[in-house]
């Protein structure tokens, strides 16, 4: 989108075809809080200003954006993200200590100490600075895994899941006025609430689709009221310990009329032995992206 409001720099890009944050957003990603975050706390991003005070972008900092997301994902604190920038360091010419790996450690010993206040503020402090992919998959996920896994830590997972989908709530209504109109219903399949459908949730949401979560169900058959209800145009379901008694519900799923996505590491298996026509994976995560994955050519 090429604008015509005038700017309030002398900067010179007259040929360049300039876009809102929104769109920098769609390109990249990485919402538009987390993106003016790193430029008034870091100054990775110096956008043009209209006369009005708009941001406008470039596909250069599209690309910086891309740049600054890899070397997240590589370990590296985004606080420390700009002098490698500035000098032009490759991700293959640094050695990278994990930081990641500390902050796990950090937020397992803040919740090991019921300290309600440290993990809210950590877990604010890294939605407001990281992509939701990349706080998920380097940071919630693993922790959540270390302390399902660990027999002795159940209460703590509790706790912990407790805290985080507050969190993930309080995300997904504020974010809900931006939204766009096409609809993602997640359902857990569960016996017991699950807090995987919340991630996926906030995903979805950070990737501007509206998320529409149901995590506990009364009776399958739910399912399919929700569905007339809601009238989503994407279905995802997390069902980890595959359908047993509910092959019924499977069936039914294959001929909803929209995409349907599941997921669960016992209902992937199961799945898989079958040669089941459904769209199934392990990782809860896998599933998003399948959906996002489809975005572009359900939106043409």
């Amino acid at each position: 989108m090429k604008t015509t409001e005038p700017f309030s720099s002398s900067v010179t890009e007259s040929n360049d075809m300039l876009f809102p944050i929104r769109e920098l957003s769609l390109k990249t990603g990485v919402n538009s809080v987390t993106l003016r975050a790193w430029e008034r706390r870091y100054g990775l991003l110096k956008p043009i200003r209209t006369a009005k005070g708009h941001r406008l972008y470039s596909e250069q900092d599209v690309q910086k954006v891309i740049s600054i997301v890899n070397w997240i994902n590589k370990g590296v604190a985004v606080s420390k993200v700009r002098a490698l920038l500035d000098q032009k360091e490759t991700i293959n010419e640094v050695d990278v200590s994990n930081e990641w790996l500390n902050q796990q450690e950090s937020l397992l010993l803040a919740i090991e100490q019921f300290q309600e206040d440290k993990v809210s503020a950590l877990i604010q402090q890294n939605l407001s600075q990281y992509p939701m992919e990349t706080v998920i998959h380097y940071w919630l996920s693993p922790v959540l895994s270390r302390l399902k896994n660990n027999s002795s830590a159940s209460a703590y997972h509790s706790y912990f899941v407790s805290v985080l989908k507050q969190h993930v709530s309080m995300r997904l209504l504020s974010g809900k006025q931006k939204q766009s109109s096409r609809k993602i219903l997640l359902v857990s399949l569960e016996e017991e609430p699950s807090i995987w459908v919340w991630l996926q949730a906030a995903w979805c949401s950070d990737e501007g689709l509206h998320a529409v979560v149901i995590d506990s169900l009364s009776s399958l058959e739910d399912v399919f009221s929700l569905i007339e209800g809601v009238q989503p145009d994407y279905f995802l379901s997390h069902l980890e310990g595959g359908f047993g008694d509910k092959q019924h519900l499977k069936n039914q799923l294959k001929d909803l009329g929209i995409p349907v996505v599941l997921s669960g590491a016992t209902t992937w298996l199961e799945e898989n032995q079958m040669q089941s026509a459904l769209e199934v994976y392990s990782d809860p995560f896998d599933a998003v992206r399948c959906i996002l994955e489809k975005l572009p050519s359900l939106m043409c």
